[in-house]
């Protein structure tokens, strides 16, 4: 018989039940109980299985299940339904049901008899009813009928109405004497273990220290023998206010939101189910077909797809990526035609980068086309698409940044802090995800390519950037994805930024090299437009995007404008003509 054998035929050793006698003992010896809500059977085998001492299954399931405003809506039934989930999942946990409002509040032997049923029908150990002195006579009647009993005093939620809201109790020295007497009353009566909710923490403390049985404090400070909370509180799930005295221990509000994003994003893109994660026909494999695009939407598929791409196109196979953010237009394809030129292997990506976005601009209205754009894509020649959502591209808990100094102050920069941080972070990730050979730019992006070229020298990326000439309209407009939110008069606004190019460019034909006289010209011709507010009109080093005062080499020429409520961008690249003296200003005036 082998090891795996021997071990597999040995029996499952369970840690012991945990009972109200366990609870006891813990009070005795000092050691903290550990207690949480649970509704449901995933919720509580998670809850058992790290070694919760207490599950209750409270009447808070009416707010922080149901959608109830308020626990006094939750009905027996609905509890004891939810309390069977519980029971089934907990081998360990000492199990509580709390009895819903009215469950216990018309007869001793109606409340004796719905009692009954938590521990027959719902698998429950206990018991938990609110109120103090008032409620004696039930604790014996359920003590004696084999009913474990826990007790509720304090802040007791299904007495809201009476108390006039969520207030914290106890906090007059003749409310202070009532609570405590309630609480001895209800232990002479046969109650087990009390919960106390929403007093101070003096009189939570005076309570525990007067008690043989345990308390267990919800807002009622750290000196009780045990701590609870709800469940839905304690991983910020319960979309309301939370209490002072919740402290968070995850965050599964932001975990669902992105898994169901992501999983929203993978089914509108294709992505979701895969071919390997679909049924097939004999002879009708993955590897007898011949697929289309493909779209990978995690960074582990991207990082498979392109080592399998690869392999495919062979050892010395060349792989080039064209990083977008979608809204594709011709431009983008310009870009990809390029890339099926001169690569074996073509890459693209489509992420709205909210990295590169300030506070107050478009983001949340950025053109998402997805569906169009992967038609377009893929018509175009692109193997593999990478659509990734924004918690695959920015974890939660990221804190690194990629940010390249000095150069990316200057031009979207300068007007845009920050702006190039984000672009540099999300194309480094894109450039470690992918390890393309060449990556694909526009020109009319010339300022975000010029960032990129640094970052690349600066930090040995084995990556070459190309960037491919601007795309234009047959009116002169530059193609971008902003276009579309142009009426129709914006646009022939619009198109006064080209015409500003075109003006420099002549005069730099003409022989005119001093970057103010070219600035001057531009700014003339983009104040006279109604309509169009000027951010910036440059002529700068296409490489380091400093300002210069003279061309004597390139020079780029930027614009940044805008018409209406979007900003445009716009550049040209200029050289100085072979002068054998550069005029100053002066003498370019005289002559």
């Amino acid at each position: 018989m082998s090891l795996t054998q021997t071990r597999t035929s040995m029996p499952e050793v369970r840690p012991a039940r945990i009972t109200a006698h366990t609870l006891l003992e813990k009070k005795r010896q000092a050691q903290p109980i550990t207690a949480l809500t649970a509704y449901d059977y995933p919720t509580a085998r998670l809850v058992d299985e790290a070694g919760i001492d207490v599950i209750l299954v409270g009447d808070s399931l009416a707010m922080a299940v149901l959608g109830h405003e308020d626990t006094l809506s939750v009905t027996l039934d609905e509890i004891l339904h939810h309390a069977r989930a519980v029971s089934r999942a907990a081998r360990t946990a000492f199990l509580i049901g709390d009895m819903p409002f009215g469950s216990y509040n018309v007869s001793l032997d109606e409340s004796v008899r719905n009692a009954l049923r938590f521990i027959k029908e719902a698998g429950m150990a206990a018991v938990k009813i609110e109120g103090g002195v008032h409620q004696a006579p039930l604790v014996e009647r359920l003590t004696a009928a084999e009913i474990p009993v826990v007790g509720h005093i304090g802040l007791t939620p299904q007495a809201v109405h009476r108390m006039g809201g969520y207030r914290v109790q106890g906090k007059t020295v003749e409310a202070m004497d009532t609570l405590a007497a309630d609480a001895l009353a209800l232990e002479r009566a046969g109650a087990v273990a009390l919960v106390l909710e929403g007093i101070p923490r003096e009189l939570a403390e005076r309570i525990t220290r007067s008690l043989s049985i345990p308390t267990i404090g919800i807002g009622a400070g750290p000196d009780c023998d045990g701590q609870i909370l709800v469940f839905h509180d304690l991983f910020n799930f319960s979309f309301t206010n939370t209490p002072k005295f919740v402290r968070r221990f995850g965050d599964a509000t932001r975990l669902y939101r992105e898994g169901i994003a992501q999983y929203r994003e993978s089914v509108v893109a294709r992505s979701f189910p895969s071919d390997a994660e679909s049924y097939h026909l004999p002879g009708n494999s993955p590897a007898a077909r011949t697929p289309g695009m493909r779209i990978a939407t995690t960074i582990a598929e991207m990082r498979a797809a392109c080592r399998e791409l690869r392999h495919a196109r062979g050892a010395n196979s060349i792989l080039g990526l064209v990083p977008t953010m979608g809204a594709i237009h011709e431009g983008h394809l310009s870009l990809v035609r390029e890339a099926r030129r001169s690569c074996d292997v073509v890459t693209a990506s489509i992420f709205v980068n909210p990295l590169q976005f300030g506070p107050t601009e478009d983001f949340s209205r950025y053109p998402r086309t997805f569906e169009a754009d992967c038609r377009l894509l893929e018509t175009a020649g692109v193997d593999l698409l990478f659509a990734p959502g924004v918690g695959e591209m920015i974890p939660a808990n990221a804190t690194t940044a990629v940010e390249v100094a000095g150069i990316s102050d200057r031009l979207d920069g300068s007007s845009r802090p920050g702006h190039f941080r984000g672009v540099a972070t999300i194309v480094s990730k894109l450039f470690h995800i992918v390890q393309p050979d060449t990556a694909f730019f526009g020109q009319k992006d010339a300022a975000q390519v010029a960032v990129l070229r640094a970052m690349v020298r600066d930090l040995d990326m084995p990556v070459s950037l190309v960037a491919c000439p601007t795309v234009r309209d047959a009116d002169g407009l530059a193609l971008s994805s902003r276009n579309r939110y142009l009426t129709e008069d914006q646009r022939q606004r619009a198109l006064t930024l080209a015409q500003a190019l075109q003006s420099v460019e002549a005069l730099v034909a003409d022989g005119e090299v001093h970057a103010n006289a070219l600035r001057a010209a531009m700014h003339a011709t983009l104040t006279s437009t109604p309509g169009v507010r000027l951010d910036y009109a440059e002529v700068v080093d296409p490489n380091t995007l400093e300002p210069l005062e003279t061309i004597t080499g390139q020079a780029l020429i930027a614009i940044a404008a805008w018409v209406g409520e979007t900003r445009l961008i716009d550049n040209t690249t200029v050289t100085a003509p072979a002068l054998s003296h550069v005029p100053t200003l002066e003498e370019a005036h005289h002559a």
